[in-house]
């Protein structure tokens, strides 16, 4: 049961991961200049 709930789990934050990457792509395309400190947050990838 607990192996099921942390399947869950690590479904929904890899649809919110997901969400978050197209919402930010989305964003930057509007801004050319990517500000300082961007590599951070894709350092996880």
């Amino acid at each position: 049961m607990k192996k099921k709930h942390l399947e869950v789990i690590a479904a929904m934050a890899q649809m919110a991961i997901r969400q978050a990457n197209n919402t930010a792509s989305r964003y930057w395309s509007y801004q050319p200049q990517a500000p300082e400190g961007i590599k951070s947050f894709h350092a996880g990838k």
